[in-house]
């Protein structure tokens, strides 16, 4: 039997260093928890205040006298916040870019045809007499009729324009005569990874009560013919717009899953490389994305991470052939483009015409290289024996 001692009740000095030591690190939780808890609850008190001060101060008319859109007041913050300050003023951005794009932004429903009767998505009014811009997939075809639903719920009829498949961009015509609010378009290729955007739409449908629905989020890349954000969408927002907080279009969403950074949208540069196709009611097919320039028989694979193609079969006599490349180099960018899938290269290439000279980028081994290449034109198919 064990007996017990004194010495068995006395704590070595060791463990009353470590029981000191927790007391100090609980206490110092302590303090920085209710520090932190006073903190964010003023900066929640402050944000509610100023968000309510922003509503009272704008009075936000879509259109100017001369029915130019408004620009906004001030430069949008691309930069992560860097305290307080910039996060209230990327606040105040995101209400008036609310406030400024959403009576252009427009719920579309096909009507009167058997087969795509009952389609749904948005849409974004971009000029003064009516032409909205949707996704591909949603205007379906040409001539459709479509019924056109404001915020306000005011309605109109249309009808559906051109559209195209490789790049899911489609256009509509309201053709009830009046003035419509409308969104400026940015320019082409006019945005910046990590750039804080605003998304709009119609998820579920229309809702008159509810309005359109507004998602803030950042750019997180872009390529050629797609824009990736974690601006989560939902089935109804097809077609609806993605902005800039300067409240310029800069892109139309396409594709949804279930992961919340990867939401894609149809850049606004490929828009204004089809405008006048889909104004003449052009319905473009993927093959038709490769009519023009040709770089060669090349046989590329996509490789993960959207880190380029691999050429796995190159033609001696071919143009990119006569400019250097060999078999294993990696395209990267044509013309300051990222080219991370064989549908961007058909659409870079075929967009081109025959003797346009283009710019490639791209990789052999770790070395980047960088290459002009004048585009040499497709051969005829063979005919079938």
């Amino acid at each position: 039997m064990r007996v017990e001692s004194e010495v068995d009740h006395v704590a070595s000095p060791g463990a009353f260093v470590r029981a000191r030591s927790r007391r100090v690190a609980l206490l110092a939780v302590g303090i920085v928890s209710l520090f932190a808890i006073g903190y964010f609850s003023a900066l929640m008190v402050h944000w509610h205040g100023e968000a309510q001060r922003i509503r009272d101060r704008l009075s936000v008319s879509v259109l100017l006298p001369s029915g130019s859109p408004r620009a906004l007041a001030s430069e949008p913050l691309a930069s992560t916040p860097r305290g307080v300050g910039d996060l209230i003023e990327i606040q105040r951005q995101v209400v008036e870019c609310v406030d400024r794009c959403s009576p252009a932004t427009v719920a579309i429903a096909i009507v009167g045809d058997t087969y795509h009767s009952g389609l749904a998505g948005s849409g974004v009014v971009v000029t003064e007499d009516g032409y909205v811009l949707t996704a591909g997939h949603v205007s379906a075809d040409v001539g459709r009729a479509v019924a056109i639903t404001f915020p306000d719920g005011r309605s109109a009829t249309g009808e559906t324009l051109g559209m195209s498949m490789a790049s899911d961009t489609g256009m509509i015509k309201i053709t009830d005569e009046g003035k419509y609010p409308f969104v400026p378009l940015a320019k082409s290729g006019d945005i910046e990874i990590g750039e804080w955007c605003l998304a709009l739409g119609y998820p579920g449908g229309f809702d008159r009560d509810r309005g359109a629905v507004a998602r803030i989020g950042r750019l997180i890349g872009t390529s050629l013919s797609t824009i990736r954000t974690d601006c989560k969408l939902l089935g109804g927002d097809s077609g609806g717009p993605l902005f800039n907080l300067a409240g310029q279009l800069i892109g139309i969403h396409s594709r949804i899953s279930d992961s919340p950074d990867e939401n894609y949208h149809a850049p606004i540069s490929a828009f204004h490389r089809g405008w006048q196709d889909l104004q003449e009611r052009e319905v473009i097919q993927y093959w038709d994305e490769r009519r023009g320039g040709f770089l060669g028989d090349l046989d590329c694979a996509p490789l993960e991470d959207d880190a380029g193609l691999l050429i796995r079969k190159l033609a001696e006599s071919s143009p990119a052939a006569v400019a250097g490349l060999r078999l294993g180099d990696i395209i990267t960018h044509i013309d300051g483009n990222k080219i991370i899938d064989t549908l961007e290269y058909d659409t870079a290439i075929g967009g081109q015409f025959p003797g346009s000279r283009v710019s490639l980028r791209y990789r052999r081994g770790m070395q980047p290289l960088t290459v002009d290449v004048v585009l040499g034109e497709k051969p005829a198919p063979e005919p079938i024996r």
